[in-house]
């Protein structure tokens, strides 16, 4: 039988892993404070602010065309960095209830998309493919795919915690989903102990990755992704997700929460 959603975050407490601020090029009526407030609100165990590093980093129009991809200047440089005012304004946020991350990439040289010394004072960072970091004008679905499987192991190596929204590239690029590669990925994070991301920003994630996923030990971080407040607090559809997976295993160890720093 399929298991009904869940409808009440207090009757399963989750810890948002992922949201967005006022500083996200992306963001639609988001800011932190709301976001938290509202986390308090529907009762979660807690909640991340995850805001994507290079955005941080780079102009607007430089990001929107991954130009940070494959010029390690435009993020390395401090000459337009925001990166500085994010610290000042979102970082005194923190406490037990508030965590700090970044939702970082991978560029063509296969570094993660992050200054060491923002990585040092994040409790941890969520990986996302927005983009594969090659050039893929000319690629077949066959070698495009095989440039975000590279993609995903440079992430992987790089140290990420969690993997963000797995497979929700292939929608955004109008590719079939290749469910045969499934096993891959899900070694690739048991291997490398990175969590996998259930997330429904824009993306419809499968209870089929998640059990293969469960299966090998690999932990599960819940995110909303929130770009606008009423994605903030919401999973109904994480936890049906979550449930389905599952097939009635008691999975709580394997539920990522995120290392606190001291206050």
């Amino acid at each position: 039988m399929t298991p009904k959603p869940h409808t009440s975050i207090s009757a399963a407490p989750v810890f948002d892993i992922h949201t967005h601020t006022q500083f996200a090029y992306c963001a639609q009526d988001v800011t932190a404070e709301a976001v938290i407030a509202k986390s308090r609100e529907k009762n979660l165990a807690g909640v991340a602010i995850t805001e994507h590093s290079p955005q941080l980093y780079c102009l607007r129009d430089d990001f929107w065309c991954a130009k940070h991809l494959f010029d390690q200047k435009l993020w390395r440089s401090p000459l337009h960095s925001r990166m500085p005012e994010f610290r000042r304004e979102i970082f005194p946020l923190r406490s037990e209830f508030v965590s700090i991350g970044f939702e970082v990439e991978v560029d063509s040289c296969g570094d993660l998309v992050i200054l060491d010394e923002d990585r040092a004072d994040a409790e941890f960072l969520i990986g996302a493919v927005h983009w594969v970091n090659c050039d893929t004008t000319g690629l077949t679905p066959a070698a495009e795919t095989l440039a975000f499987m590279k993609t995903c192991e440079q992430l992987l190596a790089g140290g990420v915690d969690i993997l963000a929204h797995p497979w929700r590239y292939f929608g955004r690029a109008k590719l079939p989903v290749p469910k045969e590669l499934y096993t891959e990925l899900a070694d690739m994070l048991a291997a490398t102990g990175t969590a996998a991301e259930i997330n429904y920003h824009t993306n419809a994630p499968d209870p089929e990755f998640f059990a293969m996923c469960i299966d090998r030990g690999v932990k599960i971080a819940i995110g909303s992704d929130s770009h606008n407040m009423s994605e903030a607090g919401e999973f109904g559809g994480h936890l049906e997700t979550l449930a389905l997976a599952a097939d009635g295993k008691d999975i709580s160890p394997l539920i990522f929460t995120p290392p606190q720093k001291l206050l």
